[in-house]
């Protein structure tokens, strides 16, 4: 039996809007600054990576999205790479056959077309083919990990969705706990062509991530808009999950549950 959350009492997205006030409150204080090094300290934060000095941040939440030197997230010659640092905490390959059900646990299914909304590739639906298959990638990143995100692969941006939601945390136990929580937050569902395939890339919301801000070349129901591997997208403002997904075109080796990658590194 299914335990409940505490989140089902507390409501998270007023939780959130307090966390994010919090952490740009007072910018260049003293508060600010102890609340960096302790965060860099707890959680040993590579600062040689980072492309300016930990002193040089105001703020914890812009300490969150730092950017990073180049040269430390080599992009992979792969055709599709991870587009955040992170943890593949599932993916998998389902198709029409399988009524397009992503794992998101043991015994935890979600619905892609759910999960993508408005945006969904009908064709997909009117396949003649059972077997028509979709592969997908659940990339968590937590708190303390690099919290922007880049392109996958390179391709046609067309349109952004955003889609409004609540913001369950989406740690382990919470996915295990809220059926299909991806579905049920705050997200943002990204299309991309390739080739003339539909891809996706989805930004999922969680507890103190209210914020999911993109480049506004990519904001907009359409567009066209040509990106390249590793071309940063935007980022979240504390930790949160993208999947990825898109037609199955032979067969993936990126499906090693808990695997630990970072943003540039192959999945293909």
């Amino acid at each position: 039996m299914k335990q409940l959350s505490p989140f089902y009492y507390i409501p998270a997205k007023t939780l959130s809007h307090f966390t994010g006030a919090l952490v740009y409150k007072a910018p260049g204080s003293l508060m600010q600054r102890w609340a960096i090094k302790i965060f860099i300290k707890l959680y040993k934060i590579n600062t040689q990576e980072a492309l300016s000095t930990p002193e040089t941040f105001k703020t914890l939440g812009d300490f969150f999205i730092r950017p990073l030197k180049p040269q430390s997230r080599p992009i992979a010659p792969s055709k599709f790479v991870s587009p955040a640092d992170g943890k593949l905490s599932s993916g998998g390959i389902t198709g029409k056959a399988k009524g397009f059900e992503a794992l998101a646990a043991k015994g935890c299914a979600y619905s892609l077309k759910d999960l993508v909304g408005n945006l969904w590739n009908p064709s997909w639906d009117l396949s003649t083919h059972a077997d028509q298959e979709i592969f997908y990638a659940v990339v968590y990143l937590a708190p303390y990990n690099y919290h922007r995100v880049h392109a996958p692969f390179d391709a046609e941006w067309v349109a952004t969705e955003r889609l409004s939601g609540y913001l369950w945390p989406v740690n382990a136990w919470h996915v295990q706990q809220v059926p299909g929580l991806f579905t049920q937050n705050e997200r943002a569902c990204m299309h991309f062509i390739i080739d003339g395939e539909s891809y996706y890339l989805v930004w999922v919301g969680a507890t103190n991530v209210g914020s999911i801000v993109l480049h506004k070349d990519f904001e907009g129901a359409k567009g066209s808009v040509f990106v390249t591997k590793g071309q940063e997208l935007g980022w979240f403002a504390l930790g949160s999950t993208v999947i990825l997904l898109g037609p199955n075109k032979g067969t993936h080796n990126f499906f090693v549950h808990q695997k630990v990658v970072k943003m540039g590194q192959a999945l293909s």
